[in-house]
């Protein structure tokens, strides 16, 4: 069994209990075998995180954050940055602070996790996962009512003359007109939703803020509209739903009271890196799976990958 010792907590979350920690350097396609240990060995966990009258305090970050799941400021420790714009996680509510009163779902010298509910602009719940070991912030949006008119989850972020990269159906684009050095058409063009899979990232050559998303299709960059790309705008807003032309599409979401949105932002400080963003898109979206082993099997005991890179070369080339 491989040696040293992890921290680890039992957590739980929707009345389940569940055994956490960071593994690292798992194997590609592959596996890594921790072995159980009581240890009662403990951190200080008010030395790791904090939170009080929403103020945010984890390793990385200082955030404000309101009762109704709205980040209205968040400075990165390490440099000072202050990487709200406006808001991050804005869902068009004329009180932001409408709500009730946070739930700390979770604190650990591993992670914490906070609740947010609040019945403004519609009924929705947030949840928010800071890490001791990563920079990333995980949210999870839960709108819990029906609606019908077009809802979005807005990100604005602090960045001097920003453009945008972001995933359409595999490539990687620029959300710019082939004039201004983008790949959109400069004519002959619907400008108003652009195409949201794995990332979006707004930033520039020395920064940028990248925002993974699992759930939602589309985004509406800045003020576009369908003759209009709003290109250096950092407002980022991502189409929950609704009908966006008269008459076309799913009228009232067909009766469902329950959608659920799943985000990571994560700063960075180097200019963009579509292989950087999508290792972090898809480490946030395909998370690890866990399970009990026993002694024994053909297997080795620790770890073990079934890809290496020079097998890729070998085929490759042959």
């Amino acid at each position: 069994m491989l040696k040293g010792f992890i921290p680890s907590e039992v957590i739980h979350r929707n009345g389940e209990k569940f055994l956490q920690f960071a593994a690292k350097d798992i194997p590609s396609v592959g596996y890594k075998v921790y072995a159980l240990n009581d240890s009662k060995r403990k951190t200080n966990v008010s030395e790791v995180f904090s939170y009080s009258n929403n103020l945010v305090e984890t390793p990385f970050y200082r955030i404000k954050l309101t009762n109704s799941g709205v980040i209205t400021s968040l400075i990165d420790k390490r440099t000072g940055k202050e990487w709200a714009g406006k808001y991050l996680n804005y869902l068009g509510s004329g009180n932001i602070h409408a709500g009730e009163e946070i739930n700390v779902e979770c604190i650990s010298e591993n992670c914490m996790q906070l609740e947010c509910r609040s019945a403004e602009p519609i009924l929705h719940a947030c949840r928010f996962t800071f890490y001791r070991d990563d920079p990333r912030i995980d949210i999870e949006n839960t709108i819990l009512e029906n609606f019908g008119k077009p809802l979005y989850w807005t990100f604005q972020a602090n960045v001097g003359e920003p453009e945008v990269w972001h995933e359409e159906v595999g490539a990687i684009i620029k959300a710019k007109k082939a004039s201004s050095g983008g790949h959109y058409a400069n004519r002959m063009a619907r400008y108003d939703h652009l195409t949201l899979n794995h990332f979006v990232d707004v930033g520039n050559d020395k920064e940028g803020l990248t925002i993974s998303n699992s759930d939602c299709l589309f985004f509406r960059l800045g003020e576009s509209t369908p003759e209009f790309l709003d290109e250096n705008s950092s407002v980022i807003n991502i189409l929950i739903g609704g009908q966006i032309d008269k008459g076309l599409g799913i009228i009232d979401q067909d009766g469902d009271t329950e959608f659920n949105q799943h985000y990571s932002i994560l700063p960075r400080y180097m200019a963009f890196d579509q292989l950087t963003a999508m290792r972090f898109a898809m480490e946030h979206q395909n998370p690890l799976f866990a399970g009990r082993v026993s002694v024994g099997g053909e297997l080795p005991p620790d770890r073990y990958s079934f890809l290496e890179t020079k097998n890729m070369m070998q085929n490759i080339c042959m």
